[in-house]
């Protein structure tokens, strides 16, 4: 079957991989090269041949048989593009660059005479070309050939941004830059499109030691960002890193005073400006400043963490707890800032006040298993999942307590309440076994295994578990018998090929591969076999 795809496509590819792997676990792979080599010989202007033969040797690291087989390629097949981007290939690998260059300028001009190929081909042959090019110190015509990528279709940005790559990878970064700068225009009304762009520019003007140029576009980037978003924190910190890169700390106040002339109240930024303030190792402005964002932000519970993280550098301990009694009512079902709030009471030797911030943290829900994971450890599990049976966590949390206590027997009774009663489902079975699997219980984890298929037998993420777990366990029939069912439920050919490729991996284990590929040969002679 391989043989027959790759002979209607004689393309490098998954196609001529799977065939190369029979080959190499079967025959071997002088039985390969020779089978292909009588063929050529009884089909002599079979230009696909030639070309299956120059992979092979490809393979084999036999460059001038590759060389060899490519021109012959070529001679057959003249009209075609492809012969001509593999031998321009092969050329630019053994550095063989206006060979490659004449090659691959032909495969470019044949291949823009006909469908048959693919943006994708095309692309291939004009990176080579132009990286032919450059080699031969050819900029400009390199640069030529490349931006032929983006010319293929224009508002497809993300060829676009691979070109961009491409660049950048050749140290063009003008030409880098121009990429992105198309993609601003081409997606003038996506925000987040341009912020992307607008960044990886201020990237490669950051790279290029252009600090200033850098920060004007994070600051465009930034303008177009709204607050908490992930972009937004990330071009801040580049802007830091800036500054951080030289420790110029006083630039970087200086830059944030210069944005609060335009905005001076705005807390974001007043934060920002605190946080230099502090690497500067001046605590008592940034605490100051700290105070004057929570002024014009009272809930802003970042915020009020930084303030605390710098009022406890400065040792002042007692007005970290007054912010963290403040956070405490701002955030009353927030458990941690009760627990830290205890903590920074105890390091204040005031005993009272701490069992009050604990106590205050059961008063406020007796009810919610969070409370109760202190003291007695076992109570504290068991009063946990009685309240939320539910919460598989908890379970775990219980099993791992008894694993740190070396009682194997009790974690796997704890953890098999995962699927105890209604929580025997398949999917709880799935997470036990995986749950056992890590703590290299295997013969339990493949029993639970089996339940979950058991459960879902047509489930395949459910079969393919359980035969990964099969083949682990040396239970190698068992496991191809999994791996068989995996394949008629998987959702795609994909998948369904990953599967088949374990499947081979048993033959090998078990000695039978070659029989099997006998097997398969036999079947694909009978003219019945589509």
């Amino acid at each position: 079957r391989y043989k027959q795809m790759l002979n209607r496509k004689p393309k490098e590819g998954s196609t001529f991989d799977r065939l190369y792997q029979f080959y190499l676990e079967g025959a071997g792979l002088d039985a390969m090269v020779a089978d292909y080599q009588a063929e050529a010989t009884t089909k002599p202007d079979a230009p696909h041949l030639q070309l299956i033969l120059g992979h092979i040797h490809k393979r084999l690291g036999k460059d001038t048989e590759v060389i060899k087989a490519y021109q012959r390629a070529v001679t057959l097949s003249p009209n075609d593009y492809y012969p001509h981007f593999a031998l321009g290939h092969i050329y630019t690998t053994e550095h063989q660059y206006e060979q490659a260059i004449n090659a691959l300028t032909k495969a470019a001009a044949l291949s823009e005479q006909t469908v048959s190929a693919t943006p994708d081909d095309r692309t291939a042959i004009y990176k080579t070309l132009g990286r032919a090019y450059f080699h031969q110190d050819r900029v400009d015509a390199a640069i030529t050939t490349w931006t032929k990528i983006a010319e293929l279709d224009p508002q497809n940005i993300f060829a676009r941004i691979e070109l961009a790559d491409l660049f950048r990878e050749q140290e063009l970064y003008p030409q880098a830059i121009a990429q992105h700068e198309a993609i601003t225009e081409i997606k003038k009304d996506d925000p987040y499109r341009v912020c992307l762009s607008l960044r990886e520019i201020g990237k490669i003007h950051e790279d290029t030691g252009a600090y200033e140029a850098a920060r004007a576009r994070y600051d465009a980037a930034l303008a177009l960002t709204a607050p908490g978003n992930w972009l937004r924190k990330d071009l801040q910190h580049r802007i830091i890193g800036i500054y951080a890169a030289d420790a110029d700390w006083k630039g970087l106040i200086a830059y944030y005073q210069g944005k609060l002339e335009a905005a001076p109240n705005d807390p974001e930024l007043i934060g920002l400006q605190a946080s230099a303030y502090i690497e500067n190792q001046q605590l008592d402005e940034g605490i100051a400043a700290y105070r004057k964002g929570l002024e014009l932000a009272p809930t802003d519970a970042e915020l009020r963490l930084n303030l605390i993280a710098a009022l406890r550098s400065a040792e002042k301990l007692e007005d970290a707890a007054a912010a963290y009694e403040v956070l405490s009512e701002q955030q009353p079902d927030n458990f941690g800032i009760y627990r830290e709030l205890g903590k920074l009471y105890l390091e204040l030797q005031d005993e009272g006040k701490a069992k009050s911030a604990y106590q205050r943290m059961i008063d406020r829900d007796p009810e919610n298993a969070g409370t109760h994971r202190t003291e007695d450890a076992v109570a504290s599990y068991q009063k946990a999942i009685s309240l939320a049976p539910d919460n598989l966590d908890y379970i775990e949390y219980f099993g791992e307590f008894y694993i740190r206590q070396g009682s194997r027997e009790q974690a796997i009774a704890t953890w098999h309440q995962i699927v105890a009663g209604e929580k025997g489902i398949a999917e709880n079975y799935d997470r036990l076994a995986q749950l056992l699997d890590t703590k290299d219980f295997g013969a339990e984890a493949l029993t639970a295994s089996r339940k979950a298929v058991a459960l879902m037998p047509d489930a395949y993420r459910y079969r393919e578990a359980l035969a990964k777990r099969l083949m682990q366990n040396k239970q190698y029939a068992e496991a191809i018998t999994e791996y068989t069912e995996a394949i008629k439920l998987a959702p795609n050919e994909f998948f369904a090929e990953q599967m088949d490729d374990q499947r081979l991996e048993l033959y090998r284990r078990q000695g039978t591969l070659v029989d099997q590929i006998e097997a398969m040969e036999v079947a694909l002679e009978n003219p019945g076999i589509s």
